[in-house]
């Protein structure tokens, strides 16, 4: 499997501006777009960034970011040394699991770590194995990670998209990677018939690398939200089928669709087909005279006379000629009734 390089990343951007015209579009319109995450020669352990992305699981960037930083300085007073940032198996499975709890990680957490370090320790993974494209593919190294207590598809992905720069990955689990295929391709990630939309529009706080890092969202328990926001969100099989054509940069398209979150391509770069403009706003409807209680009803069909004057022809009384007036009456039981749209239909 090639590597996603800085020599490689103008032939990848062609491929994908002549097979995709939404992503030509996302890209006309992100002219600062940087990809130096992709194409930056990765840094450190393979063995510490897996336990970084099992830390990063459920986690914003910034916590997950602390939380490693926390377990580091643990195993490092284990090994009696600085470990310069990285974490190695032997530290981590002599540093004591009080220690690392401490540190912020979870029962789930530690379980999964101290099994990678069982993995390293007795060579069923090795950094040469899991580093090296020639050795193990993606679908063998996919197996091979998905082996170890707490590691599934995502973090398979993201270690192999962001550390080993793969070309071809798809995180069709990444909730953020799910979010961007219906920003760009709308009714069609879903799955529908193409209908007219307006702009692709989707806002993000912290951006494409720390949407990465945050892993697939979890629904509270409870809500009874989860499986009707999912159907929202496109299909594995639906995304699969729109990046079919991004191969074998599929790498590329996917840091596209988290970069689509923080952009909004102007109208007037996308096609006839999508472009439409805002629609006017429906005029107000009167309030319904039904709704409201029968004596303010009664009072509304026969006006009463005010006190001191005398009901202009108009319509007026009293003061300026010719004003609308508002018998007292129904003025009062409208307060009194609380009906909202009655007030604002007699203008109280």
């Amino acid at each position: 499997m090639m590597a996603l390089t800085a020599e490689l990343l103008p032939v990848a951007l062609a491929h994908l501006r002549a097979a995709d015209p939404q992503l030509a579009v996302l890209l006309d319109a992100s002219p600062t777009c940087s990809f130096a995450r992709l194409t930056a020669p990765a840094a450190g352990s393979a063995f510490s960034q897996l336990c970084k992305r099992v830390v990063a699981q459920q986690l914003s960037g910034a916590s997950s970011r602390t939380i490693f930083a926390r377990v580091v300085a643990a195993c490092a007073v284990y090994a009696g040394t600085d470990c310069g940032g990285e974490l190695s198996p032997a530290s981590l499975l002599g540093t004591a699991d009080a220690e690392l709890r401490a540190a912020g990680l979870s029962a789930a957490k530690l379980r999964a770590l101290k099994d990678l370090a069982a993995h390293f320790a007795d060579g069923r993974l090795s950094e040469e194995a899991v580093s090296d494209a020639a050795l193990l593919d993606d679908e063998q190294l996919e197996r091979a990670l998905t082996a170890v207590v707490g590691i599934g598809p995502w973090t398979c992905h993201m270690f192999m998209l962001f550390w080993l720069k793969r070309c071809d990955v798809l995180p069709v689990g990444d909730l953020a990677v799910r979010k961007g295929f219906l920003a760009i391709y709308g009714e069609r990630a879903l799955g529908l018939p193409p209908v007219k939309r307006r702009k692709a529009e989707v806002s993000m706080a912290e951006g494409a690398d720390t949407a990465a890092e945050a892993g697939p969202a979890k629904t509270p328990r409870g809500t009874g939200k989860g499986k009707a926001a999912d159907r929202r969100l496109p299909s594995v099989a639906q995304m699969e089928e729109i990046a079919e054509c991004w191969r074998p940069f599929r790498s590329l398209g996917t840091f596209l669709m988290y970069h689509s979150l923080s952009v909004v391509v102007p109208p007037e770069s996308l096609p006839d087909s999508l472009a439409k403009p805002p629609q006017p706003l429906p005029a107000a409807l009167p309030f319904p005279t039904s709704l409201l209680p029968p004596a303010v009803r009664s009072q509304q069909a026969t006006p009463q006379t005010p006190r001191g004057g005398s009901i202009s022809a108009a319509g007026g009384s009293g003061g300026e000629q010719g004003a609308p007036r508002k018998p007292a009456r129904i003025v009062e039981l409208a307060k009194g009734a609380g009906h909202t749209r009655a007030k604002r239909q007699l203008g109280i």
